[in-house]
């Protein structure tokens, strides 16, 4: 199973055969299209299906409202002739409307989401991070998120989470008492043995001997993570 937030307006899209369950809690409007499971290879050559997620934001929650009021309008007459089609074109263009603004937002805007998410990393990087997921909170496909962070950041997001939680670690054995454990906790590590491997690997020592060298050494010569 894979959760992914629902936040209003959206698109969400079920596929043939796949389970599928929603929220969230409480009161919220939802205007069903069904369709049949043969038109699946023309609405993936139209792009109308998203390999990479199946819920995505309608950025214009107005147009949205609006093409959404044409649908139930014309659902009124539906065995006038001609006006299935109509509403067949008017719910097309309600998901490729919708997609426009999800596949290819402005540059402008992609960079705003990856200073977003890297906020985000730097306030949380204690907790685990679904990075997919975060991708789509700030309105971009994954894959585009990872495009753009590389353009602006010389590490992976994971790494540079890691590379915050092994320098909170660094000023936990340097400034303070705890012991090795808490400080992993506490760094976000979680389990002590994963801690030390980790810092093994960024450090080249181990935690103990990085504190002792730490307290040979004046503060402005103290070692720090290798990126």
């Amino acid at each position: 199973w894979r959760a992914w937030p629902v936040r209003a307006p959206c698109v969400m899209v079920q596929r043939p055969d796949v389970a599928f369950r929603h929220g969230p809690e409480g009161e919220w409007e939802e205007l069903y299209i069904t369709y049949v499971r043969e038109l699946v290879p023309i609405f993936e050559e139209l792009h109308m299906l998203p390999a990479d997620k199946p819920v995505w934001r309608a950025h214009d929650a107005s147009a949205m409202r609006r093409c959404a009021a044409e649908i139930l309008g014309a659902m009124r007459n539906a065995g006038e002739f001609g006006r299935a089609d109509l509403i067949d074109r008017l719910c097309e263009r309600l998901i490729l409307d919708t997609l426009v603004g999800y596949i290819a937002p402005p540059e402008a805007e992609r960079e705003k989401s990856v200073r977003g998410a890297r906020a985000y990393i730097e306030a949380h990087y204690r907790e685990a991070i679904d990075f997919e997921g975060l991708a789509i909170d700030y309105g971009m496909s994954p894959s585009a998120f990872r495009r753009k962070w590389k353009e602006l950041m010389p590490i992976p997001p994971a790494k540079y989470a890691m590379q915050l939680r092994m320098r909170e670690a660094c000023r936990m054995l340097a400034e303070t008492e705890m012991k090795i454990g808490e400080i992993a906790r506490e760094a976000g590590f979680g389990d002590p043995l994963y801690f030390a491997r980790c810092f093994r690997r960024a450090m080249g020592e181990t935690a103990s001997s990085y504190r002792r060298h730490c307290r040979m050494m004046s503060p402005d010569r103290s070692a720090l993570p290798r990126s």
